[in-house]
């Protein structure tokens, strides 16, 4: 009989568990990236309307 700690690091190990893994972070760089994309485009046309102004 195999200990538990062997157990669990066998299942964490798993082709599935790596998979799984690799998609979650996939998924969150793929949110941040939105993210950032949309920060930058608030910004940029923020920047855009003070160009208006004289100085």
């Amino acid at each position: 009989m195999s200990k538990p700690s062997v157990d669990m690091a066998n299942r964490m190990s798993s082709p599935l568990m790596v998979l799984r893994f690799s998609w979650w972070q996939r998924s969150l760089a793929s949110d941040v990236m939105k993210l950032m994309n949309s920060l930058t485009h608030s910004c940029t046309h923020s920047l855009a309307s003070f160009a208006i102004f004289p100085v």
